[in-house]
């Protein structure tokens, strides 16, 4: 019983987090998802940073305006720990558990294109890498 109030507020935060989150800056949640990529052959098992909990091959773009400081929502809908960074200066990174949802400050930056992903070895060499873009026209 008591999992269960406790997955019900985790996923009533979540919810609460995003809402908050995409009204004041639009797309803002990232969920690390495993699945296959079936680009070759062998299908191999990676992980992606992807906009919904749907499973896509591909990374979502993150975009945002330059000077700007603002908040995005990482869910790890993977079976394990990671360890997530926006990768740009001595960021060491936030633990996120499975299952779990961390809120991530970013800060303002100028115009240009920076990455974020996990650096944890499992998270970063299975591919979940995803492009943060500043000032930048959106993707038509």
């Amino acid at each position: 019983m008591a999992t269960n109030n406790l997955k019900l507020v985790k996923a009533i935060v979540t919810q609460s987090l995003w809402l908050v989150s995409v009204t004041t800056f639009g797309q803002d949640s990232l969920f690390i998802s495993r699945g296959n990529w079936m680009q070759i052959p062998e299908a191999p098992v990676v992980l992606r940073l992807n906009s919904t909990s749907d499973w896509s091959e591909q990374n979502a773009v993150i975009e945002r305006e330059s000077g700007f400081a603002s908040e995005l929502v990482i869910v790890n809908a993977d079976s394990t720990l990671h360890q997530w960074s926006l990768l740009e200066g001595t960021n060491a990174g936030n633990a996120i558990g499975p299952g779990d949802t961390l809120l991530v400050e970013l800060p303002a930056l100028p115009l240009g294109t920076y990455r974020l992903g996990l650096i944890d070895s499992e998270g970063a060499g299975l591919g979940a890498q995803s492009m943060l873009q500043v000032g930048l026209q959106p993707n038509t």
